[in-house]
């Protein structure tokens, strides 16, 4: 099982945004990093959409929308989401796989917790074999659920808590480089 690390928000956005700068600063180092991120706007007419971005090569595609019809929405939550989108962003990761040290699953919360959305692409992920890191991001109030449906347990490497401070970043950075040299 691949070693992995975790970024932890109550909000998404702020874990992203964590993510991003952890991500430049490992590529600084000389580190290879695949995988996706999610990225949030607010359209002028206040519906809200996400994107997946691949780190790699910079495609990106629509992940949700909050433009609703009764239908569309997922039980208890504002945003509809695209199947298809998710089963990209799990491609991205398999073909990030062989020339990575370190793959990047962003935003993983209720849907994941309940094995949906990007729970298999991060399944698929940590089954990975050392010295593969995961990086995910984790919404703070399911971060017991994701730890049990994933069976996430002694690979843990490195974690950051949200907010945290500069020092905070840069020792998840350090620990994430050094596991990538092995």
């Amino acid at each position: 099982m691949a070693h992995w690390a975790i970024i932890t928000a109550e909000d998404g956005a702020t874990a992203t945004g964590c993510a991003l700068a952890v991500i430049d600063a490992l590529r600084g180092r000389g580190v290879r990093v695949g995988g996706f991120v999610q990225s949030r706007s607010r359209e002028e007419s206040g519906d809200r959409r996400e994107e997946i971005v691949h780190l790699q090569g910079g495609e990106r595609a629509e992940l949700a929308t909050s433009k609703l019809t009764p239908k569309e929405a997922a039980e208890g939550c504002s945003m509809a989401f695209r199947a298809e989108s998710f089963e990209l962003a799990r491609r991205w990761l398999e073909e990030d796989a062989p020339r990575s040290q370190v793959l990047v699953v962003d935003s993983v919360a209720k849907l994941e917790a309940a094995g949906e959305g990007h729970g298999p692409a991060l399944l698929w992920a940590l089954r990975l074999p050392e010295p593969l890191v995961v990086l995910f991001c984790a919404r703070a109030g399911h971060l017991s659920q994701i730890v049990e449906r994933f069976g996430l347990g002694e690979e843990m490497l490195a974690g950051l808590e949200l907010p945290a401070s500069d020092e905070a970043r840069d020792e998840l950075v350090r620990a994430l480089a050094g596991a990538a040299a092995r």
